[in-house]
């Protein structure tokens, strides 16, 4: 018994962090699209609060609605997936352009 307990434990704290990962990818990519819960509610047919349980690490997506957001994002479905770094270096690279955009204006 004790083993099925730290075996569920960690598949919590395993799901958790997926979660977590998730909301975390999927601030950067409504950020990078300047989209907020609103507008991407919208785009994917859902309410609003949908949006913010998944960015609050509440709620998973089902595998149907990740394609979903993907693509109202215009994403891989790889990048929001957990472990994907892709978005941060996405983010970063846009922030650089912006901050060389602005530089080059001054």
């Amino acid at each position: 018994m004790v083993r099925s307990q730290k075996k569920n434990s960690k598949d919590s704290s395993d799901r958790e962090a997926a979660r977590e990962r998730f909301a975390y990818n999927l601030a950067v990519a409504m950020d990078l699209r300047e989209m907020n819960a609103e507008s991407l509610a919208d785009a994917v047919g859902v309410i609003p609060d949908t949006i913010y349980k998944y960015r609050a690490a509440k709620r998973e997506p089902e595998v149907y609605m990740l394609s979903r957001l993907a693509q109202a994002l215009r994403l891989d479905v790889n990048e929001l997936y957990p472990g994907s770094d892709a978005l941060a270096a996405r983010r970063s690279a846009s922030r650089k352009r912006s901050s060389a955009m602005k530089n080059k204006l001054n």
